[in-house]
């Protein structure tokens, strides 16, 4: 069971973008590429202690070299972003690990372990919200937002795990309750500072609804049984979007939305013209145009562009496809929501009939 999870997780490490960019627009101070490459270097650390196998090793080896590499080109967003996997999975592990005598329990010393780690969990959270206001990046803000999403569904679904699976699953969702709010608190201590005026987020309701539509509609078209796990992956995905909404987290939100839809538009054919080196070159500068008009924080958007950049500036037929999901979807889509801000009031969307779930599983 435990092997699945990991095995997910690593997925998560191997769809985050392989090339790197070049010099950025702007570049934050170097403390915070600092904090970031002694971040990495503590785990680094546990991924040795953990003594994976070696292809899982590697997966995670290598992902610390995009991290490096895209801190020494100055892209400390980009490095920030490509460490969140190996920073929410890592942890994990070793806190499952560690604690085998939780294991050799059973149900009883999980829950005395689950209640335990309530606690600590309930005082970090208190840490977290009582840190001083610094403006932050939004892009900084948005993926603290989305680690701290993910720590209460996870928490909650460690009891789960253990009573329907093993006391090892139990654990390992446990761990990474514990490393999705550590993150957060990474990101909050980092000394970024955001490059703009902040802008006025509103609900992505309307843009989610619409997501969820295309998500159900590429299934029906797409759902070989090859996709199936893409399919899972997106799925889950939509669901942090969904949460981070409804807890008017917006700039998580935009930020998750925007994930997702790369994953899905990454599942899609694409016509040979929208591949082509020449037009994608143009598509990016144009990208940067719109990024540097203007007094807004664009951390988001400017994410995404080193994100394309960086595949042109590769040029293989993977990374020509990525630069190519980003620089007709994703950015059109961000530029969209953005110019939207300044339209008033998003649109009323209509409550749909759900269904409760008592059980709340994890984003798996």
């Amino acid at each position: 069971m435990l092997k699945r999870l990991v095995s997910t997780a690593l997925l998560i490490v191997l769809i985050t973008p392989v090339a790197l960019a070049q010099s950025p627009p702007e570049r934050p101070g170097d403390r915070t590429g600092a904090s970031i490459a002694a971040e990495a270097t503590r785990l680094k650390g546990v991924l040795t202690s953990l003594k994976l196998p070696d292809a899982d090793s590697e997966t995670y080896a290598g992902a610390f070299s995009r991290v490096e590499g895209a801190r020494q080109s100055g892209h400390v967003f980009l490095s920030l972003f490509l460490l969140h996997p190996s920073a929410a999975t890592l942890p994990a592990i070793e806190y499952q690990k560690a604690r085998a005598d939780v294991e050799k329990g059973g149900l009883e010393a999980l829950e005395r372990e689950w209640r335990r780690l309530g606690g600590e969990l309930a005082e970090k959270e208190r840490r977290l919200t009582a840190s001083p206001a610094r403006r932050s990046p939004l892009v900084v803000q948005a993926m603290l937002e989305r680690a701290l999403t993910q720590v209460q569904p996870h928490y909650q679904s460690g009891r789960l795990y253990g009573e329907q699976w093993t006391v090892e699953a139990g654990l390992f969702y446990l761990g990474r309750a514990k490393a999705q709010l550590e993150f957060a608190l990474f990101c909050r201590g980092l000394d970024a500072v955001a490059s703009g005026a902040a802008p006025s987020l509103r609900s992505l309701a309307p843009e989610l609804e619409e997501l969820e539509r295309e998500v159900m509609q590429s299934y029906r078209r797409l759902g070989a049984a090859d996709q199936d796990n893409a399919f899972i992956r997106i799925n889950a995905s939509l669901k942090v979007a969904q949460d981070l909404e409804r807890e008017r987290r917006f700039g998580g939100a935009l930020l998750q939305y925007l994930e997702v839809r790369r994953a899905l538009e990454a599942l899609n054919s694409m016509p040979a013209e929208s591949l082509a080196p020449d037009a994608l070159k143009s598509l990016s500068e144009s990208f940067r145009a719109q990024l540097s008009s203007g007094k807004t924080d664009h951390s988001v958007g400017w994410l995404y562009w080193q994100m394309a950049h960086a595949a042109l500036e590769s040029g293989g037929v993977n990374d020509l496809k990525q630069a190519a999901v980003i620089l007709h979807h994703v950015a059109p889509r961000y530029i969209k929501y953005m110019a939207r801000l300044k339209e008033g009031p998003a649109p009323k969307v209509v409550a749909r009939d759900v269904t409760v779930t008592l059980a709340r599983w994890p984003y798996t």
